[in-house]
């Protein structure tokens, strides 16, 4: 509402559009579904204040949006000490299966 107001008003309508009428908010899966419709290759960032996923969670998203469990991964990104250790985590997990199999991984940071 406020962006009308600045230097950024010629694109104000524009990005209200994408925010409120393109983009899915209502939940996890929700999103992920209208998203990888749009998108082959997806890399996304979603910021909310809900709790962190459990692994029954991860487990029903995983059956939700038709992914075999094995190529749904969940980590919390404290539980590497090192940036490389994440990075081993990330790459074995993206090199394990076959490239043409849907995957999703989920880094989850709990700022709490």
């Amino acid at each position: 509402a406020r962006l009308s107001h600045t230097r950024l008003s010629g694109i104000a309508k524009k990005y209200w559009n994408i925010y409120f009428e393109r983009q899915e908010h209502t939940c996890l899966k929700g999103c992920l579904l209208a998203e990888t419709r749009q998108e082959e290759n997806l890399c996304l960032q979603v910021t909310t204040h809900s709790r962190l996923l459990t692994s029954p969670d991860v487990e029903q998203l995983s059956s939700d949006l038709l992914l075999k469990p094995e190529n749904v991964h969940c980590v919390l990104l404290q539980q590497f000490h090192t940036e490389q250790q994440f990075l081993r985590e990330v790459s074995t997990f993206f090199e394990r299966q076959l490239q043409s199999q849907p995957k999703l991984l989920v880094v989850q940071c709990d700022s709490g």
